[in-house]
């Protein structure tokens, strides 16, 4: 082996893998800001349901894991990342697509398209809309956001979407709440007794990246 060879196998072997865990509706959209080499270690990740994803984070299957809190599990630190805050999605074609914002009573009457079982944004969407006396959509139940969303440019119904991941399609009109507390919170959480708390924080300095004037997004973080 050359000189140079022996150097990288060094390198890698100095490298620390790092497993990190991320809910279907964030991944596509915070992947970019966390892949990018570190210094010391790399992230791996994997990407599954939240429940699953903290059943693994207790097994020690993952190092670490990004989902919306709060999450009340024993044995766990964390660090809020940022405030997203949820829009409502229709057709531009849809009766709502001229409001420049929303508000509850704009929705009353008018069912919300949701995930499937299993999907935090599901919980979300149900919790908004059953603490505020909105009605659920039955007809259809998609495990993809990217089929509700294709159900909301057809105009078969609306739905509520985190700013997070709303996207550039030009047949749909994302409306954002009034009520800007109508939001969910993303953190990244980690076992207390994982040993270096450090590589924690440089993983969650990295989801700032997401407030820059170059980031397609804006956002409040935490």
């Amino acid at each position: 082996q050359t000189l140079a060879q022996l150097q990288d196998l060094k390198q890698n072997a100095d490298v620390t893998p790092i497993r990190l865990g991320i809910f279907p509706t964030a991944a596509p959209f915070l992947l970019p800001y966390l892949l990018p080499p570190y210094d010391g270690f790399s992230l791996l990740f994997t990407e599954d349901k939240t429940e699953a994803l903290f059943h693994k984070l207790e097994s020690g299957t993952l190092d670490c894991v990004i989902a919306a809190s709060p999450h009340h599990q024993q044995g766990l630190s964390q660090i809020e990342l940022l405030i997203d805050p949820f829009y409502i999605a229709v057709s531009n074609r849809h009766p709502l697509a001229s409001l420049k914002s929303i508000t509850i009573d704009n929705l009353v009457g008018t069912p919300i398209l949701v995930l499937e079982d299993g999907h935090c944004l599901r919980d979300q969407a149900l919790e908004i809309c059953h603490n505020r006396s909105l009605t659920i959509d039955h007809r259809y139940q998609s495990t993809s956001l990217d089929t509700l969303q294709a159900l909301v440019a057809a105009d078969i119904g609306i739905t509520v979407i985190p700013k997070l991941c709303i996207g550039s399609r030009q047949d749909i009109v994302y409306i954002p709440f009034k009520d800007r507390s109508i939001s969910r919170t993303l953190s990244l959480f980690w076992r207390t007794s994982y040993p270096d708390s450090d590589v924690m924080a440089e993983i969650a300095n990295r989801v700032n990246l997401i407030a820059t004037p170059s980031s397609p997004h804006q956002f409040t973080l935490k």
